[in-house]
């Protein structure tokens, strides 16, 4: 199971799958379903919502983004130390970079 963590409340929770939602929510809508790990209190957040920023996949998925990140860097010509000059001079850049990989390896830890 994926780990994530609350950026706001520092929660951490594990990913137990996806749902189709019924009743209040619009029917139909895609959702992330969690525990989280403290109190084992199950939740239940619209896809979305889940996907917006507000949750940051724990270490063991950021190794495999920042290969991901090395990888597209790669892919663009760029040695490893043209990678890790250029990281060093657009340090905002690279974050951006990891925030969008981290949303791709997250929207797939619970396809």
């Amino acid at each position: 199971m994926r780990r994530v963590k609350h950026i706001a409340r520092g929660d951490i929770y594990k990913i137990i799958g996806q749902a189709e939602c019924q009743g209040s929510l619009e029917e139909g809508d895609i959702a992330v379903v969690y525990r989280e790990e403290r109190h084992g209190k199950l939740w239940v957040r619209r896809h979305n919502e889940f996907n917006d920023g507000r949750f940051i996949l724990l270490q063991q998925n950021a190794d495999a983004v920042i290969e991901m990140a090395y990888t597209l860097k790669r892919s663009q010509g760029l040695s490893e130390q043209q990678i890790n000059e250029w990281k060093n001079v657009n340090p905002v850049s690279w974050h951006k970079l990891i925030r969008e990989l981290t949303k791709v390896v997250s929207n797939t830890a619970y396809a």
